[in-house]
């Protein structure tokens, strides 16, 4: 299953964008900022867990 990490500011697109990638079968993580979304990949990369996609700014 490929991963995806969507980072995305609007809580509506965010969880939109993440509904619609799961739908087709991706595994999807979603941050609200760049922030978090560094902690998510520094925290990935610690499990060899990597992400295949990054989504960002949906608009």
């Amino acid at each position: 299953m490929k991963r995806v990490l969507v980072i995305e500011g609007e809580v509506e697109d965010r969880r939109r964008l993440t509904a619609e990638l799961s739908s087709h079968g991706f595994d999807v993580r979603a941050c609200k900022d760049g922030v978090s979304a560094i902690h998510e990949l520094e925290e990935s990369h610690g499990k060899s867990r990597h992400f295949d996609f990054v989504v960002t700014d949906a608009r």
